[in-house]
């Protein structure tokens, strides 16, 4: 009851009431006019009775009543104020969604995407996203020299580090050489850095691809002095070649294409087979 009574009591008409107890029954009591009234949960009942029977204070309780209103009306227009993103803040978030697009690699036009968009204006509805080229032209450029700047410091430390080395294709048939480092840092954790992704325009020989790789970590440590524990590459003839210029203490050939072409061999065989010993298909052999 006592909680029922604090919840009531916010309104201003209870300035005019008690609630009193008389023969195990709760009443309420009028300050001014002392009549006794049942007990009810809500207070409009003791509104009516103020407006019907005391008119001065029925004015005064609309007053209050009002500017109770006013105050709880300035509270939640306080409350739901936008309030600007400082210059800190917004940089902050888009360094966030430069290094999301970085790291994982993003199509530039995520962040213009509708989802995207939208998950934007639901976590921070004050935010507007750069565009697409202020990220390509400023942001990423700036992520880059950082993280370029971070990853020499660490290979710098290295006495010795292993690399993967491979020659792709995209969608337009252009050539790319992938060089990867790998080593353990002084917490014994895998570390694995790409070194670069460089379009190759020049013939496949061992020698260009030594050069490639020679330009390239050059950009990172010093390649003469460095000492390679391992090499891993296709099972292509100028691969194989590529990494025996390099003198690693170990050569590794990748797994993964030595098993795509013996299955490939395989089942060039297996289709000869099944083309030799071919038969009509409505023909039916009974064991």
């Amino acid at each position: 009851m006592q909680n029922v009574q604090a919840k009531r009591r916010s309104h201003p008409v209870w300035e005019y009431f008690k609630t009193i107890e008389k023969n195990n029954q709760v009443y309420v009591k009028c300050q001014l006019c002392k009549d006794e009234l049942k007990h009810f949960s809500s207070s409009k009942p003791y509104i009516t009775h103020i407006n019907s029977k005391h008119k001065p204070e029925a004015d005064l309780l609309i007053q209050k009543e009002n500017e109770d209103l006013t105050k709880q009306t300035n509270i939640i227009n306080y409350s739901f104020k936008i309030i600007p993103l400082t210059d800190l803040q917004k940089n902050r978030i888009t360094i966030a969604i430069a290094r999301f697009l970085f790291k994982d690699m993003k199509s530039l036009n995520t962040n213009e995407s509708e989802g995207f968009l939208n998950i934007i204006k639901i976590l921070e509805p004050r935010y507007t996203i750069p565009s697409s080229a202020s990220f390509r032209n400023i942001y990423f450029p700036d992520l880059y020299s950082s993280m370029k700047s971070y990853a020499q410091k660490e290979l710098q430390e290295q006495s010795g580090i292993s690399i993967t080395i491979d020659y792709w294709s995209n969608k337009s048939q252009k050539e790319f050489l992938t060089i990867t480092s790998h080593f353990i840092d002084n917490q014994f954790q895998i570390r694995n850095y790409v070194i670069s992704t460089e379009h190759e325009t020049q013939e496949h020989t061992a020698n260009n691809t030594q050069d490639l790789i020679e330009k390239c970590l050059s950009e990172f440590i010093d390649h003469k002095s460095l000492r390679f524990f391992g090499v891993t590459s296709d099972n292509a003839a100028n691969m194989v070649k590529t990494t025996s210029l390099l003198e690693p203490t170990i050569s590794i050939n990748c797994f993964a294409p030595c098993l795509h072409n013996t299955l490939n061999d395989s089942l060039i065989g297996l289709q000869d087979l099944l083309d030799k010993w071919s038969v009509p298909d409505h023909q039916i052999f009974i064991c």
